[in-house]
């Protein structure tokens, strides 16, 4: 058996003692949302009223767990690693082959930006799937190019849910907090951004529903590139 290389039996090292860390933190935070819930499951089935502080406490330490998770994915991703001119029409033709109930608003031809494709294309997927506080029937997809960054790209996604009732728009973004009970998570959707190279902003309209913007860089003109 020939022996490994001294730099990857440290690189292996280093890869365990960061799975030890992280699987120690995911552990401390179980115990606290296990036992929290077993409390307030014992307080619910002896008649006594919710003491809010059975659902902070883990709902405290699943937002910990979550953030734990987001540095992991970001570790994960090659360092320095520069996104690649990705078509734009040509993913918003995806989007439209999957989601038909999605009206594309704008042109694309011709536009090529700055991303990690998969990443990308998976934050658009998460997005446009049916949710009951985002698109329930019908949404529609925007193509804006600012005048003032004519160097960034934006796609605004909106759909027909129903109006939003106490909710900012920085607590949409929260890990597991943005949509109980949903099928849609917009702190794993705006993670995929981030790893594409963008960024996601979620805002509430003028009739208090969810809107959801996405930006990206737009790639220089070849002879740019060159010169």
């Amino acid at each position: 058996m020939i022996p490994s290389p001294a730099g990857h039996d440290l690189e292996l090292l280093a890869q365990a003692r960061l799975a030890a860390r992280a699987a120690h933190h995911f552990n401390n935070c179980l115990a606290v949302i296990i036992a929290n819930l077993e409390m307030a499951l014992e307080d619910w089935g002896a008649g006594r009223p919710l003491d809010p502080a059975l659902v902070e406490l883990p709902l405290d330490a699943a937002r910990r767990a979550a953030g734990t998770c987001r540095m992991l994915q970001n570790f994960s991703r090659p360092p320095g690693a520069p996104p690649s001119p990705v078509g734009l029409a040509d993913v918003l033709r995806q989007v439209a082959e999957e989601y038909p109930n999605i009206e594309v608003d704008g042109s694309a031809e011709g536009i090529t930006v700055l991303a990690e494709e998969s990443e990308f294309l998976a934050a658009l997927d998460t997005l446009a799937k049916r949710s009951g506080p985002f698109i329930l029937e019908r949404g529609r997809l925007a193509v804006l190019r600012p005048a003032a960054t004519p160097d960034t790209i934006v796609l605004t996604l909106e759909g027909d849910s129903p109006p939003l009732s106490s909710v900012s728009p920085s607590q949409l973004l929260e890990p597991l907090a943005g949509h109980p009970a949903h099928d849609i998570d917009l702190s794993q959707a705006g993670s995929m951004m981030r790893r594409a190279g963008g960024e996601m902003v979620a805002a509430i309209n003028e009739d208090g529903r969810l809107v959801v913007h996405l930006r990206l860089p737009v790639a220089p003109p070849i002879n740019e590139e060159r010169g």
